[in-house]
């Protein structure tokens, strides 16, 4: 399974940007680079080698840049290269509700569809409509 996933991952990841692909390894990797901040803080963006973090509060925010430099090698780690130069944590962009639980809208057919052509490669039917949703979320996201 992990190995059909590694073959499908670079044809859907250029759906996400850029930049895109990065912060979404990032961010789903954001629980073991910053374990314990996790409920609390999220990526919000990567910009020029300068990761941005919404934060819970200030409390969180001192906390998270007191990680940076485990934030930043972990980062490394998982990328395969060093993307990350610093870290910016800010309670601005904090949007999660009391429940810590987010609610996306649901996906377009349309959406959907153009991700899906990205997938069409991918033998199990389960893994591939997973990941155009996967795909089709991340465009979204990215146009952002």
């Amino acid at each position: 399974m992990a190995m059909a996933l590694g073959r499908v991952l670079p044809a859907v990841l250029p759906a996400t940007g850029a930049h895109g692909g990065t912060l979404g390894q990032i961010a789903s990797n954001w629980g073991a680079l910053c374990p314990g901040l996790a409920a609390y803080s999220y990526p919000t963006k990567l910009f020029k080698g300068t990761l941005t973090v919404a934060v819970a509060s200030s409390s969180v925010k001192q906390e998270v840049m007191y990680l940076a430099p485990q934030i930043i090698q972990g980062a490394g780690v998982i990328l395969g290269f060093s993307g990350i130069e610093k870290i910016m944590a800010s309670t601005a962009g904090w949007k999660r509700t009391s429940s810590q639980t987010l609610k996306p809208q649901a996906l377009s057919k349309e959406e959907v569809a153009k991700a899906s052509a990205k997938c069409k490669n991918v033998a199990d039917d389960d893994l591939r409509e997973a990941l155009a949703r996967l795909g089709a979320w991340a465009a979204r996201t990215d146009k952002k």
